[in-house]
């Protein structure tokens, strides 16, 4: 009973966390998307609805897949920062790495759609299938850890066992 306890405390902060997180992601993946924009010198506008971030560059690009492409680049360095916090910190709480890989996932996918297929993306064909595979890599990841961190205190409760022995 423990267990199934432990897996849903993760599970659940990890979706928390991910809610939370969301609209800061996607605003860093849309300011991948302005950063081409300005650097190329034109005016650009973000904004937030129930679908995501979304930006508009007022202005032709030379290279289309390094400006689709931008976005989930900027998204994925959001996402191995937020790895890296885990990691060098006390890696007690599980949901951010979680959260992480699971955003690491998401823009992995959105930089190989945005990048060779923008006209399939940005006609939302994607949506429902990139919300899908969300909501279900959090809960794999969640429970990769939660595994993990059980594995773990077993070891640990098996080390003192072995100690109270000798």
């Amino acid at each position: 009973m423990t267990m199934l306890n432990e897996y849903r405390r993760i599970i659940g902060y990890s979706y928390l966390l991910y809610i939370i997180l969301i609209i800061p992601v996607s605003l860093f993946h849309e300011l991948g998307h302005t950063a081409v924009c300005v650097a190329s010198g034109y005016q650009f506008h973000i904004w937030l609805d129930f679908r995501g971030g979304h930006s508009i560059c007022y202005g032709i690009f030379d290279n289309n897949f390094v400006a689709g492409a931008m976005g989930g680049i900027f998204g994925l360095l959001a996402s191995l920062v937020m790895l890296g916090i885990w990691y060098c910190f006390p890696k007690r709480l599980m949901a951010l790495a979680v959260v992480s890989l699971a955003f690491a996932v998401d823009q992995g996918l959105k930089i190989i759609l945005e990048g060779f297929l923008p006209r399939l993306y940005s006609a939302g064909t994607f949506d429902l299938l990139i919300t899908i595979l969300q909501i279900i890599s959090v809960a794999l990841f969640a429970i990769y850890f939660a595994r993990e961190q059980r594995q773990g205190s077993d070891r640990l409760s098996l080390s003192k066992e072995l100690r109270l022995d000798t």
